[in-house]
């Protein structure tokens, strides 16, 4: 690898999903400068089926993000999907809505990915 290819590799980074496995966090590449992923139950629809998220919980999620914060990496929280069924422009889905970012303020949610423009 030449000089230039180095310096470029340099500058990459990756963001990678987190596929609920805390002794995975210690094997990442520095290049890895941000994880993404989900609750697996947050009671709001996601981009992807269900069944392929991984089992993660309010607990599990708080605990890795301190890990990944001690490694310098920032954690997006994905709310990806494109319909939030019937509610989505209610009171109630608002509430929930506010509920949860509060959460992820609480925790240390680096950043947010949302696909609904409203």
């Amino acid at each position: 690898m030449n000089r230039e290819s180095r310096a470029m590799n340099d500058k990459i980074s990756f963001s990678v999903p987190f596929n609920g496995d805390i002794e995975l966090i210690d094997l990442l590449p520095n290049s890895v400068t941000e994880i993404y992923g989900r609750l697996s139950s947050d009671g709001f629809l996601s981009g992807r089926a269900s069944y392929s998220l991984s089992s993660v919980d309010r607990d599990t999620l708080a605990c890795v993000l301190s890990k990944f914060k001690q490694k310098g990496i920032r954690f997006n929280y994905v709310l990806n999907a494109l319909y939030q069924g019937a509610d989505q422009f209610s009171d109630t889905f608002f509430n929930r809505l506010s509920g949860l970012a509060s959460y992820l303020v609480d925790i240390g949610v680096w950043g947010v990915t949302i696909s609904l423009p409203h």
